[in-house]
């Protein structure tokens, strides 16, 4: 009776405690929940069964690694690891199949994960938005189209009412940037467009749609913003890919400037366009007001990459170890990072995403420890809120399928978790982390 006494109260006390920083993983909804036995009406998943296949050894995302069923195990393991927190992300497909039909036993499912989640003492994350869209959204135009920001938010006014009793963290859209630079420039992802102007057309309507849903989520949680919690993180962010690109040689001119305007577009341009306010309606800056349209912002950072004037792709520097998908990882870059965020955001920040490609396990320890040193040094000067490693378990990687594993849990195809020794230590750092606090 004693044993169980206690460990209620330490429920208790997590579940009403504020605290200051936040540790935690991050996962997505298709990348890890698998299909949950009415089909599934996606852009990426028509995408992934084209025929030929455009995945990585003809990989789909059926079953990923079956979240939808295994979350409690998966909880259980991030609670042992001793996180705050998980990010998760809701699959507009899933509970919207039919414009303005929204699938009640899906939104009553994902309700149990979040309850889940917070009976095994973690802290919800909820994105929005990961990259995938109903079918009949795609058909009616996508994010070129009129209504597209109207149609998004419809959907995530009534995930947010329907979770509002159990989540105080949210982010609209997971990666923007990377949406439309895949989606609308490289063509690489649905909707496998090659056009500037719909990439212009698609970023407006992402930020009228972030904008939107940022100030229903202030009207519908006033006493979660960060003005009545001005030491915790609660509220509304966006959270951007913000990666380090570098001249390949410092000394020419082209090189720079190219440096300068990858920066530019893939950095930053969503950013200063999400948080321009004039690009909602009154009534939305009325309930916006001088909080603007993020509570924070989340910087998903992976590595730095030297450009050279003329080449689509960067070069790693010879120092610099590199990931399994070839990505230069340099982890003092995330102090630069944050950094460069905060001089042109006046709000608070946390680590949406960071990580690496690395399925031997051999540089993840070594890059989690350096990684979390720059965030320290960071901390010692800038407002950071919170730091989520990307990602909890492994998952479908998109068009890679499941060759490249991010997780501090390993999945295999039999679905079987076990923690790799950099999971160990994470928990490791986190808790010499909180016994220095």
């Amino acid at each position: 009776m004693r044993a169980c006494y206690t460990q209620s109260v330490l429920v208790v006390l997590f579940l009403v405690a504020d605290p200051t920083f936040v540790w935690g993983a991050a996962a997505s909804a298709h990348q890890t929940e698998g299909l949950w036995g009415k089909g599934e009406a996606s852009d990426w998943h028509a995408f992934e069964h084209a025929s030929p296949s455009p995945i990585a050894n003809a990989e789909t995302a059926d079953v990923a690694v079956d979240f939808w069923h295994r979350y409690e195990e998966d909880f259980a393991i991030a609670r042992r690891l001793g996180l705050d927190s998980v990010r998760i992300s809701i699959a507009w497909e899933k509970v919207e199949p039919a414009p303005g039909v929204f699938d009640e036993e899906v939104i009553a499912h994902y309700r149990r994960i979040v309850v889940a989640m917070r009976a095994a003492g973690l802290r919800p994350m909820i994105a929005l938005h990961h990259f995938t869209h109903p079918s009949w959204f795609v058909a009616r135009g996508g994010w070129t189209a009129e209504g597209s920001a109207a149609w998004f938010f419809r959907y995530a006014a009534h995930v947010t009412f329907a979770l509002r009793d159990l989540c105080e963290l949210w982010i609209t859209f997971n990666e923007p940037s990377v949406l439309v630079n895949l989606g609308f420039v490289k063509g690489d992802y649905p909707p496998n467009a090659r056009s500037i102007p719909a990439a212009v057309q698609a970023s407006l309507n992402l930020a009228r749609a972030h904008q939107a849903v940022a100030a229903w989520i202030h009207r519908l949680q006033p006493e979660k913003g960060p003005g009545k919690n001005s030491r915790g993180l609660f509220g509304v962010g966006l959270v951007n890919s913000l990666q380090l690109y570098t001249p390949a040689r410092a000394w020419h001119p082209l090189d720079r400037l190219f440096a300068w305007t990858i920066d530019a577009l893939a950095n930053w341009s969503y950013l200063h366009l999400a948080l321009r306010t004039e690009l909602v309606g009154e009534d939305a800056r009325a309930i916006i007001g001088a909080r603007t349209a993020s509570d924070w912002i989340g910087v998903n950072y992976y590595g730095r990459f030297n450009v050279r004037a003329g080449r689509v792709r960067g070069v790693c520097a010879p120092d610099d170890a590199v990931a399994d998908n070839g990505w230069c990882i340099y982890p003092d870059g995330l102090e630069t990072m944050l950094k460069e965020t905060a001089a042109r955001f006046s709000l608070p920040l946390i680590v949406g995403e960071n990580g690496l490609a690395d399925a031997a396990d051999r540089l993840r320890p070594e890059v989690i420890r350096r990684s979390l040193a720059a965030l320290d040094r960071s901390k010692q000067t800038l407002d950071v809120r919170g730091y989520y490693h990307w990602s909890l378990t492994d998952n479908f990687e998109w068009l890679h399928g499941y060759k490249y594993r991010f997780g501090l849990v390993s999945v295999g195809r039999d679905l079987q978790r076990w923690v790799r020794p950099s999971g160990e230590v994470y928990a490791e750092e986190i808790r010499k982390r909180r016994l220095s606090d």
